[in-house]
């Protein structure tokens, strides 16, 4: 699963149609069933690495942006054993295998 980085929105099909460009999937502090609103592209302040072994990552329906903020939902949030590899400049992917589902 690719949960951050430059391509997100390319390599994540969402149900509510494609994302926009400038979301590249950091949301800070995510919750079970709430919205959510964040800054565009690497403005989103990623977590600087190495990240934990273990990750809560939302799953989302769709993704809207007004101005430069995108904006969706939290449809769930997940656990992922996070790979190798991670950074906060967008190129350098956050994967990782989902192990868990919490909501």
């Amino acid at each position: 699963m690719l949960f951050w980085g430059d391509t997100s929105t390319k390599d994540n099909s969402l149900s509510g149609g494609p994302a926009p460009a400038a979301f590249k999937g950091f949301v800070p502090n995510p919750a079970c069933g709430t919205n959510w609103t964040t800054g565009a592209g690497a403005s989103a302040t990623p977590p600087a690495g190495p990240l934990p072994d273990h990750l809560g990552v939302i799953v989302t329906d769709h993704v809207t942006q007004a101005g430069a903020r995108p904006s969706g939902d939290t449809a769930h949030l997940v656990i992922v054993h996070t790979d190798p590899g991670y950074g906060p400049d967008p190129t350098q992917h956050g994967t990782g295998t989902v192990v868990a589902t919490v909501c």
